[in-house]
């Protein structure tokens, strides 16, 4: 009705697109907040907005056309120049460099050389990671994004005693957050040298399962029948677990009722072939720990697999709620 009153009025299809979206009807938000952009085509806020929905949409074309509308009009948009960084990656060094350059400050500066780090390391130019990574701890000392950002950095660099040292720091500063505790303990199992340092590690470990603790879900009692093994994976792809999957999961899906927790964000000419043979194929990249556990639980597992350890992506947060009476790691 207020459109119908203000047909020239941006702001109010702007808002008309917030209410679809929190309606979970992008469509017809993505219409709207068009609208608003047409209406208004210098105010970079309504541009950046239509973005934001395209790449919820999925239209990650439209979504990287938007956001290169919205540096046209102001190239320090910080969150416009980090999400085509993402989109476009051969447009990220230009579009990011050119944000700094305004003069771009505070959360947002940090946030943009955290993102340029990241595509320098993605690009295997490791030094110039480092290098953005520093900045923004220069701005930002206690960033748990920059602080564990640059430890990965100087990982890949093979300076092992700071990564370590920062990934401490980072723990002192947020105790509770497990993937800090996760890379430093597998950073240390990479550098033992002897055996007599294993008890710190195993220490390490358990001073880990305590941070993670959890209260223990409930499991239904589901009727007797065959048996359900579930595992629970971030690398069922091209990566050496999926590819060693490859050999081993169709034997394993043709001797149990076999489901697959895939918490990669995307998969790869690999996962399709796994999933070919595994069809209780569930993608849980974006779930939480606990709605994780929930489900397995609800599925009645038997016995729950676990294929990371503490490498990237894993959810040792769920394995904590103890969905499964038989919980194992492995490969």
């Amino acid at each position: 009705q207020a459109m119908a009153a203000r047909p020239g009025d941006a702001g109010l299809r702007a808002h008309a697109a917030t209410a679809w979206a929190a309606a979970e009807r992008l469509d017809e938000a993505v219409a709207r907040q068009s609208e608003a952009v047409a209406l208004a085509p210098m105010d970079a806020a309504h541009g950046f907005t239509l973005g934001s929905l395209l790449q919820q949409s999925g239209d990650a074309a439209g979504a990287a056309e938007a956001f290169e509308a919205v540096l046209a009009l102001d190239a320090g948009h910080a969150e416009a120049a980090c999400n085509l960084a993402v989109l476009r990656p051969w447009r990220g060094e230009a579009v990011l460099t050119a944000a700094l350059a305004a003069g771009v400050t505070g959360d947002r500066r940090a946030a943009v050389l955290a993102n340029l780090g990241g595509l320098r390391l993605r690009e295997g130019r490791h030094a110039d990671a480092v290098a953005a990574y520093r900045q923004a701890l220069q701005d930002l000392p206690t960033s748990p994004r920059a602080l564990g950002h640059l430890a990965q950095a100087l990982k890949r660099q093979g300076d092992l005693d700071g990564a370590d040292a920062l990934l401490s720091r980072l723990i002192e500063l947020e105790p509770a957050l497990l993937t800090a505790r996760s890379d430093r303990l597998l950073l240390r199992a990479y550098a033992q040298r002897r055996a007599e340092q294993a008890a710190a590690l195993r220490a390490e470990a358990c001073d880990f399962g305590r941070a993670a603790a959890a209260r223990a879900v409930d499991r239904p009692v589901r009727a007797p029948g065959a048996l359900r093994v579930g595992l629970v994976s971030a690398d069922l792809r091209g990566h050496p677990v999926g590819r060693l999957a490859e050999a081993w999961l169709p034997a394993l899906a043709r001797r149990c009722e076999l489901f697959v927790y895939a918490s990669h964000a995307a998969g790869d000419a690999v996962t399709p072939r796994l999933q070919a043979v595994a069809p209780r194929w569930q993608q849980v990249g974006d779930w939480d720990d606990a709605l994780l556990a929930q489900r397995i639980a609800a599925d009645g597992i038997d016995v729950l697999g676990d294929l990371n350890g503490h490498t990237g992506g894993h959810r040792l947060g769920a394995f904590a709620r103890r969905p499964a009476p038989r919980q194992l790691s492995w490969l």
